[in-house]
């Protein structure tokens, strides 16, 4: 793969992990507060399915990329994967990161919920 390809590539998968990690704490957050200051009576429903929703949405799109980001290192090319830099990098296990992440997100939705019905 083309060095200047695949840094882009990268880069741009870098950015939209971050992004979807900025998307999904900002929704948690937002319902987390919904759920202690908010009325909720009658509304249990909607709030418990835009949980649902965010949750499934972004955790399976957050192991997605991180698991393209780890295809990207893979590709790699042996120069750059001589130097520290490239050994450290190749060490970090993006894929199991976004599943902790994705976990982490799923946890806080069931105790989201079970403040909501509980």
């Amino acid at each position: 793969m083309d060095p200047n390809q695949r840094q882009t590539l990268q880069i741009n998968t870098f950015y939209y992990m971050m992004i979807v990690l900025s998307i999904l704490s900002v929704t948690h957050i937002t319902m987390t507060m919904t759920i202690i200051f908010g009325d909720l009576a009658g509304k249990e429903l909607v709030v418990a399915g835009t949980i649902v929703a965010i949750t499934l949405i972004g955790s399976f799109g957050l192991v997605r990329l991180t698991k393209n980001f780890k295809l990207l290192l893979l590709e790699m090319d042996d120069k750059l994967a001589k130097t520290n830099f490239g050994k450290e990098t190749k060490d970090i296990p993006v894929d199991r990161l976004g599943l902790v992440f994705a976990a982490l997100f799923l946890i806080n939705a069931v105790i989201q919920l079970t403040n909501i019905y509980g």
